[in-house]
Protein backbone atom coordinates (compact mmCIF):
# COMPACT_ATOMS: atom_id res chain seq x y z
CA UNK A 1 0.00 0.00 0.00
CA UNK A 2 2.68 2.34 1.07
CA UNK A 3 4.64 1.90 -2.62
CA UNK A 4 0.76 2.51 -4.15
CA UNK A 5 0.06 5.45 -2.45
CA UNK A 6 3.83 6.83 -3.35
CA UNK A 7 3.47 5.95 -6.85
CA UNK A 8 0.61 7.67 -7.27
CA UNK A 9 1.47 10.94 -5.89
CA UNK A 10 4.71 10.43 -7.65
CA UNK A 11 2.77 10.87 -10.81
CA UNK A 12 0.41 13.53 -10.19
CA UNK A 13 -2.84 11.13 -9.37
CA UNK A 14 -3.56 13.20 -6.48
CA UNK A 15 -7.24 12.33 -6.27
CA UNK A 16 -6.63 9.01 -6.40
CA UNK A 17 -4.28 9.05 -4.43
CA UNK A 18 -6.69 10.67 -1.94
CA UNK A 19 -9.34 8.42 -2.20
CA UNK A 20 -7.45 5.33 -1.81
CA UNK A 21 -5.81 6.30 1.38
CA UNK A 22 -9.05 6.16 2.86
CA UNK A 23 -9.41 3.05 2.59
CA UNK A 24 -5.95 1.93 3.38
CA UNK A 25 -6.52 3.81 6.88
CA UNK A 26 -9.20 1.42 7.43
CA UNK A 27 -7.52 -1.48 6.38
CA UNK A 28 -4.06 -0.48 8.19
CA UNK A 29 -5.71 1.12 11.54
CA UNK A 30 -2.64 2.37 14.11
CA UNK A 31 0.39 0.96 12.29
CA UNK A 32 3.49 2.47 10.65
CA UNK A 33 1.77 1.63 7.21
CA UNK A 34 -1.32 3.32 8.62
CA UNK A 35 -0.22 6.34 9.53
CA UNK A 36 2.04 6.82 6.10
CA UNK A 37 -1.39 6.31 4.41
CA UNK A 38 -3.34 9.02 6.12
CA UNK A 39 -0.27 11.45 5.60
CA UNK A 40 -0.04 10.21 1.58
CA UNK A 41 -3.61 11.00 1.85
CA UNK A 42 -3.15 14.14 3.53
CA UNK A 43 -0.90 15.47 1.65
CA UNK A 44 -2.55 14.50 -2.07
CA UNK A 45 -5.74 16.24 -0.71
CA UNK A 46 -3.73 19.20 -0.22
CA UNK A 47 -2.45 19.18 -3.66
CA UNK A 48 -5.76 18.66 -5.06
CA UNK A 49 -7.17 21.73 -3.23
CA UNK A 50 -10.16 20.04 -1.48
CA UNK A 51 -8.78 20.05 2.63
CA UNK A 52 -11.74 22.60 4.00
CA UNK A 53 -14.66 21.66 1.53
CA UNK A 54 -13.66 17.17 2.20
CA UNK A 55 -15.62 15.74 -0.39
CA UNK A 56 -15.08 12.37 -1.81
CA UNK A 57 -11.46 12.48 -1.12
CA UNK A 58 -11.27 11.87 2.00
CA UNK A 59 -9.34 14.79 3.14
CA UNK A 60 -10.65 15.12 6.71
CA UNK A 61 -10.89 11.80 7.25
CA UNK A 62 -6.69 11.86 6.37
CA UNK A 63 -5.97 14.54 8.58
CA UNK A 64 -8.17 13.69 11.59
CA UNK A 65 -6.05 10.45 11.65
CA UNK A 66 -2.46 12.40 11.33
CA UNK A 67 -3.77 14.42 14.23
CA UNK A 68 -4.50 11.18 16.23
CA UNK A 69 -1.44 9.28 15.36
CA UNK A 70 1.28 11.96 15.54
CA UNK A 71 0.24 12.53 19.15
CA UNK A 72 -0.03 8.51 19.60
CA UNK A 73 3.15 7.12 20.76
CA UNK A 74 2.13 3.20 20.41
CA UNK A 75 2.49 3.97 16.55
CA UNK A 76 5.54 2.95 15.62
CA UNK A 77 7.29 6.32 13.79
CA UNK A 78 10.17 7.57 13.71
CA UNK A 79 11.21 11.13 14.98
CA UNK A 80 11.75 12.34 11.74
CA UNK A 81 8.66 10.99 10.28
CA UNK A 82 6.29 12.32 12.84
CA UNK A 83 8.05 15.58 12.10
CA UNK A 84 7.50 15.63 8.30
CA UNK A 85 3.35 14.49 9.95
CA UNK A 86 3.86 17.61 11.86
CA UNK A 87 4.81 19.61 8.97
CA UNK A 88 1.76 18.33 6.39
CA UNK A 89 -0.67 19.00 9.12
CA UNK A 90 0.81 22.72 9.04
CA UNK A 91 0.26 23.08 5.43
CA UNK A 92 -2.86 21.72 6.08
CA UNK A 93 -3.69 24.67 8.24
CA UNK A 94 -1.99 26.89 6.15
CA UNK A 95 -4.05 25.60 3.40
CA UNK A 96 -7.53 26.39 5.79
CA UNK A 97 -6.18 29.93 6.21
CA UNK A 98 -5.68 28.55 9.84
CA UNK A 99 -2.72 30.87 10.95
CA UNK A 100 -3.01 30.36 14.67
CA UNK A 101 -3.13 26.21 14.39
CA UNK A 102 -0.58 26.51 11.79
CA UNK A 103 1.24 27.99 14.03
CA UNK A 104 0.71 25.61 17.26
CA UNK A 105 0.95 22.65 15.02
CA UNK A 106 4.51 23.60 14.42
CA UNK A 107 5.18 24.79 18.23
CA UNK A 108 4.21 21.32 18.64
CA UNK A 109 6.68 19.89 16.35
CA UNK A 110 9.52 22.31 17.80
CA UNK A 111 8.36 20.55 21.15
CA UNK A 112 8.77 16.88 20.53
CA UNK A 113 12.04 17.75 18.55
CA UNK A 114 13.24 19.64 21.45
CA UNK A 115 12.50 16.45 23.53
CA UNK A 116 14.22 13.97 21.16
CA UNK A 117 17.82 16.42 20.94
CA UNK A 118 17.27 16.29 24.78
CA UNK A 119 16.79 12.86 25.03
CA UNK A 120 19.39 11.31 22.75
CA UNK A 121 22.53 9.60 23.91
CA UNK A 122 25.66 10.95 22.15
CA UNK A 123 26.12 14.60 20.77
CA UNK A 124 25.96 12.71 16.92
CA UNK A 125 22.77 11.22 17.82
CA UNK A 126 21.35 15.18 18.81
CA UNK A 127 22.94 16.54 16.12
CA UNK A 128 20.28 14.45 14.03
CA UNK A 129 17.95 16.68 14.96
CA UNK A 130 19.27 19.76 14.13
CA UNK A 131 18.26 20.13 10.81
CA UNK A 132 14.96 19.13 11.57
CA UNK A 133 14.84 22.03 14.51
CA UNK A 134 16.47 24.46 11.87
CA UNK A 135 13.75 23.95 9.83
CA UNK A 136 10.53 24.24 12.08
CA UNK A 137 12.54 27.61 13.55
CA UNK A 138 12.55 28.56 10.24
CA UNK A 139 8.62 27.98 9.43
CA UNK A 140 7.75 29.41 12.99
CA UNK A 141 9.56 32.83 12.11
CA UNK A 142 12.11 32.14 14.88
CA UNK A 143 15.53 31.14 13.52
CA UNK A 144 17.55 32.71 15.96
CA UNK A 145 16.36 29.69 18.53
CA UNK A 146 18.67 27.31 16.68
CA UNK A 147 21.79 29.48 17.38
CA UNK A 148 22.75 27.91 20.74
CA UNK A 149 21.77 24.18 19.45
CA UNK A 150 23.97 24.44 16.19
CA UNK A 151 27.06 26.34 18.15
CA UNK A 152 27.05 23.38 20.66
CA UNK A 153 26.92 20.85 17.42
CA UNK A 154 29.52 22.81 15.83
CA UNK A 155 31.62 22.65 19.49
CA UNK A 156 31.04 19.06 19.09
CA UNK A 157 32.38 18.87 15.93
CA UNK A 158 35.43 20.44 16.64
CA UNK A 159 36.18 18.40 19.65
CA UNK A 160 35.15 15.18 17.74
CA UNK A 161 37.65 16.06 15.08
CA UNK A 162 40.28 17.38 17.19
CA UNK A 163 40.42 13.87 18.87
CA UNK A 164 40.55 11.73 15.67
CA UNK A 165 43.43 13.77 15.09
CA UNK A 166 45.27 12.61 17.83
CA UNK A 167 45.49 15.83 19.45
CA UNK A 168 44.44 16.11 23.48
CA UNK A 169 43.70 19.57 23.13
CA UNK A 170 40.47 21.16 22.40
CA UNK A 171 40.32 23.59 19.59
CA UNK A 172 38.02 26.71 20.16
CA UNK A 173 35.06 27.30 17.33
Amino acid sequence: MDATLFSLSSSDANEKCAELSVEAMERLGKTTSGANAALSGLGCALRCRRIIRGGRNGSISSRGRCVSMVADSSVAMSIDDRSGMYLTLADAREDAKDAEGRKRTLAADAAMLERAAATARTKEQRAVFDPHRLSVYVELGQPERAVPMLEQSERNSSTTTTRRRGSRSRTTP
